[in-house]
């Protein structure tokens, strides 16, 4: 698990319910203007908190701490209605959805051409920044999060174990799955070195 509850409490709050926050006019003498959010938004970012913090870290809390968090959301009676992939691009869902339906042969070959690659590594962080600042200018930051996130899952739905992601597997498919997002945007030699171990596994011809 990466990250701690701090780090989860801030990305929720000040990242995905940004658009809760309301900024001040900066006064006379203030370094930077003021933001808060209204009573009522608070209450509930702090409901919607506690729900995620309970699932992310339900495997570690003490027996009915996990419910006792979560109870104040589920009683809401509210459930999830948001698709995570609305505004996907085609591509992406594609990418995604042949992530989540591997086989144990395509998870071997996806493996054995990550290591073939490793030599070529150094060429991937710079791809990857230029497919993360594609990301951020064409203003696809929450379609690809969200992307990751659902990769994660699908990742794992694969049959990938953690050891597949901290020996450069998840990196890869990583890479797809942003270089997907921004397929139309992204330089052709960029893109290609992104989904070279994709394509290299023949997964995207499958």
């Amino acid at each position: 698990r990466l990250g701690d509850l701090d780090a989860l409490d801030r990305l929720v709050r000040s990242e995905i319910l940004d658009w809760t926050w309301h900024t001040s006019r900066q006064a006379a003498g203030e370094s930077c203007p003021l933001a808060a959010q209204g009573f009522v938004a608070g209450l509930a970012t702090d409901v919607l908190v506690d729900a995620i913090a309970a699932a992310y870290a339900a495997e570690v809390l003490p027996d009915g701490l996990a419910r006792r968090l979560s109870e104040p959301f589920t009683n809401c009676g509210i459930g999830v209605r948001v698709d995570p992939l609305e505004g996907t691009p085609e591509q992406t869902a594609a990418v995604l959805g042949q992530l989540a339906a591997l086989t144990a042969g395509q998870r071997h070959n996806l493996r054995g051409t990550v290591d073939r690659l490793r030599s070529q590594s150094a060429k991937w962080a710079p791809a990857m920044h230029d497919a993360s600042w594609a990301i951020h200018l064409s203003g696809r930051a929450r379609v690809a999060a969200a992307a990751q996130l659902v990769g994660t899952m699908a990742f794992a739905d694969a049959g990938f174990t953690g050891k597949d992601g901290a020996y450069g597997v998840w990196n890869a498919v990583a890479g797809v799955i942003a270089a997907s997002v921004v397929a139309d945007l992204l330089p052709e030699d960029s893109a290609a070195i992104l989904r070279a171990p994709w394509d290299a596994a023949g997964i995207a011809e499958t």
